[in-house]
């Protein structure tokens, strides 16, 4: 035959094929399981080829095309089908660091390339060390790169690789090495202070730097005894490091110095000097107020920086001491001042004071309130009503309110706060000085307590079958006085409420031919004006429509009716066949 596409098959014969016409034996290579469970789709599996596979995909690459010894004539197969086999991974290459690397960084990674021609997946094993052979540091590695940490500087380190598959085969690299860089020393410059008269407190600081990259500890030193001053860890290259330098003494010289590790090499600068400065003096300046109100002693002066000073105010006649403003605080007369600054100081004095007086003028003493009710009342100071700050009320051992308004004041109520009784009312004004005695009243607070109705449906019943007009009825009742219940309201499934007839003994009509058939939901509620009651409801079925039952015997007469015919139709058939 001629013009077919021959592939996939297994061949071990004798003589596997005979072939002189136009025929194709194999396909383009495809990925796909063929018929020795190989990866690639191509030709057919030959028993008899002898060819080999250079590239690992199982198909073969010499000795094709396959001709079966000559029998088949034209073409033939050129991708003849091999039994799969494991392959090991690729020997590992292109390493990093580079074989035979110089100058390489302290904290590198150690990279390679691998694959496996079968596509298994691969794990490999890291040997590296300062000697050979290097030691193995890690296994089951599944990425092509290693961390090994932060090695030594200036020395050579071995390294190679192991691949394995996942069959058991492995290849092993070549041993690679390389040589980390030498250390660089930290530098040190810019010192601060140096050789200049500095604050009592200074602030040391110099910066350093490092070639590597390295992180720094910079540690300060008092040269005259080598005392740490402080440390400052994991200072970045390029950075400044500082410490304060405290507790020193005004006009005295100091000398200081460090020392930078990079946690490999420790360098010591030079010694540095300063002289803190001269002890500064502060100004202090005392002002009576009003003028001639009293005296303060001391009245003023000039302090060395960080003495403490005493002063005391004394009152003169007709007046008080009240407080210190300015640059002090207080209300005591005898304060003492740190001199860190100049000092600017008020003695303050005032006459005596007259506290306000208040009254409370609604409600009156022994009045009966509820619901909300406004306290109403006034308050005055002989020494000016406009000297009165607020006015505060109270009710019996609860927090101060502030009222609205002064000397006429009030304040809004919600008695239904508190419990039916008698309850004190308290109230007091201030002056900014001092409060006004406190007034009060008793009230008693009567508010309603309302419960709310009750409500039940007693026709029909819970589940009765209706039709046509009913008439719903039902009771309501309240603990508070049946007189106050104002309305029953009815609605049917979710509907709208509906005002009913009457109250205690309630009705109300309902037309259930215009509800459809089957079961419906009657609910019921009161209102004594204040809250309504419980919903009380039932379930009804309405069955409006007769059922229409089958009449066994218009059923027969039809079926006797059809035989009857049918049988006519019978006998008219065979008369007319003879």
């Amino acid at each position: 035959s001629l013009n077919n596409l021959i592939y996939n098959n297994y061949f071990n014969n004798t003589v596997n094929a005979w072939d002189n016409g136009d025929n194709r034996w194999n396909i383009s290579k495809t990925a796909g399981v063929n018929i020795v469970k190989g990866a690639w789709l191509g030709g057919n599996y030959w028993h008899d080829y002898e060819g080999n596979d250079t590239n690992y995909d199982d198909l073969g690459d010499t000795m094709i095309p396959y001709n079966c010894s000559g029998n088949i004539v034209n073409y033939g197969d050129y991708l003849p089908l091999l039994m799969p086999k494991n392959h090991a991974p690729v020997t590992p290459y292109t390493p990093s660091p580079a074989n035979g690397a110089s100058n390489v960084s302290a904290d590198t990674n150690l990279s390679w390339y691998c694959y496996d021609p079968d596509g298994d997946n691969i794990t490999y094993e890291v040997y590296l060390g300062k000697s050979l052979p290097p030691q193995k540091v890690a296994d089951n590695v599944a990425d092509t790169f290693y961390s090994p940490g932060i090695l030594e500087r200036g020395v050579t380190y071995y390294w190679r690789i192991i691949a394995w598959d996942e069959h058991g085969a492995s290849s092993l690299s070549p041993i690679w090495n390389f040589v980390t860089k030498a250390n660089t020393l930290p530098t040190i410059s810019n010192p601060t202070p140096s050789d200049e008269v500095t604050s009592i407190n200074p602030t040391l600081a110099v910066y350093v730097n490092d070639g590597d990259g390295d992180s720094m500890t910079v540690t300060f030193y008092d040269a005259d005894d080598d005392g740490v001053i402080g440390t400052v860890e994991d200072v970045l290259p390029g950075n400044t490091a500082s410490v304060p330098w405290q507790n020193l003494q005004y006009s005295t010289s100091y000398s200081w110095y460090v020392k930078v590790s990079d946690g490999i090499t420790t360098i010591t600068s030079p010694i540095w000097n300063f002289t803190t400065m001269a002890i500064p003096q502060y100004t202090l300046t005392v002002t009576v107020n009003p003028p001639n109100a009293g005296t303060v002693n001391p009245d003023g002066g000039t302090y060395n920086a960080g003495e403490i000073v005493t002063i005391t105010a004394q009152a003169n006649n007709n007046y008080i001491f009240s407080h210190w403003s300015g640059d002090a605080s207080g209300t005591a007369t005898t304060i003492q001042i740190t001199m860190n600054s100049n000092k600017n100081i008020v003695a303050n004095f005032i006459l005596p004071n007259n506290p306000p007086s208040i009254e409370i003028t609604e409600p009156a003493e022994g009045s009966v309130v509820a619901e909300e009710i406004n306290i109403k009342g006034k308050a005055w100071d002989i020494d000016g009503n406009e000297s009165i700050v607020k006015v505060e009320i109270r009710i019996d051992d609860g927090e101060w309110i502030v009222a609205d308004g002064t000397n006429s004041w009030n304040y809004s109520w919600n008695t239904n706060s508190v419990e039916n009784g008698i309850h004190k009312i308290y109230a007091r004004a201030y002056d900014g000085i001092q409060y006004s005695k406190i007034v009060s009243i008793n009230v008693t607070v009567t508010n309603i307590i309302n419960h709310p109705p009750e409500i039940e449906i007693t026709e029909p019943l819970n589940g009765d079958i209706v039709k046509g007009n009913i008439v719903i009825k039902g009771k309501a009742w309240d603990i508070d006085g049946n007189e106050s219940i104002v309305k029953v309201e009815i609605r049917i499934d979710d509907g709208e409420w509906i005002n009913v007839t009457g109250t205690l003994n309630w009705a109300y009509s309902l037309d259930t031919t215009k509800l459809s058939d089957g079961e419906h939901k009657i609910e019921a509620r009161s209102y004594d004006g204040m809250a309504y009651s419980n919903i009380a409801s039932i379930k009804i079925k309405v069955q409006n429509e007769e059922k229409k039952e089958t009449s066994w015997t218009m059923l027969a007469g039809a079926i006797v009716v059809i035989v009857v015919v049918a049988g006519i139709a019978v006998a008219v058939w065979l008369i007319r066949r003879k």
